[in-house]
């Protein structure tokens, strides 16, 4: 757990166990804590992206704030010079928070974004949020597709997760009618293959092709930019 203004700290020095006891502790260092300062979210980022992975679990980063995140463009280059294997979920309270950076960052982080408009609804949406990391159905999802100019998106495809679908994007030329779908469920590999000639023609595949292409774009114009 690590809070944040103007400065950031970590409660615990490293990872712990979750017993009652570091738990209650835990709950004890959260009730004591009082919003003011900044949100200067890159010391905090610097913190959680600063070990190698400490164990053979999956390590899933979850950043909460309602305040506004400025500094975007060093907060995109560190998470993508840094995160490695971990995942990203970012939370954004109120109205304040920058939704722009939080969605883009948690899409780099092969996480998601949630909304909190309400405060009424911290507990229900965070709650919803932590049941389903914990049931992460397939992990490091990649597709081998064989053809010309084949473009997907968007990359890097997030993990799968129980109830809730992921969508997968391509466009190339010439492609055989297989392509494989593999990842990791836990420690074990897996693979299935999928026949393209299974689905309809639907117009609106373009469209939403079309818009991840031009997101792409547009974040690699951002990227180049800030370089």
């Amino acid at each position: 757990i690590i809070w944040f203004n103007n400065v950031a700290k970590k409660i615990f020095f490293e990872s712990r166990f979750a017993s009652n006891e570091n738990i209650h502790n835990a709950k004890q260092f959260v009730d004591s804590l009082t919003a003011d300062g900044g949100t200067e979210m890159l010391p905090a980022l610097k913190l959680a992206l600063d070990s190698k992975s400490e164990s053979e679990f999956l390590q899933q980063i979850v950043f909460i704030t309602d305040g506004n995140v400025s500094n975007e463009r060093d907060l995109f280059a560190f998470i993508n010079a840094n995160l490695g294997d971990k995942r990203l979920f970012t939370v954004g309270i109120g109205s304040a928070p920058n939704s722009f950076f939080m969605k883009r960052s948690a899409k780099a982080g092969r996480g998601t974004f949630t909304f909190i408009s309400n405060t009424r609804e911290v507990g229900n949406k965070t709650e919803a949020l932590f049941r389903k990391l914990e049931t992460p159905a397939l992990t490091d999802i990649s597709l081998a597709v064989f053809g010309d100019d084949v473009e997907t998106y968007h990359q890097p495809i997030p993990d799968l997760y129980i109830g809730e679908p992921v969508t997968v994007l391509l466009r190339g030329k010439n492609l055989l009618n297989t392509i494989t779908l593999k990842g990791n469920i836990g420690k074990n590999s897996w693979q299935h293959k999928v026949l393209l000639n299974t689905g309809s023609d639907n117009s609106g595949v373009r469209i939403a092709w079309a818009r991840e292409k031009i997101a792409a774009l547009t974040q690699a114009h951002y990227d180049e930019s800030a370089g």
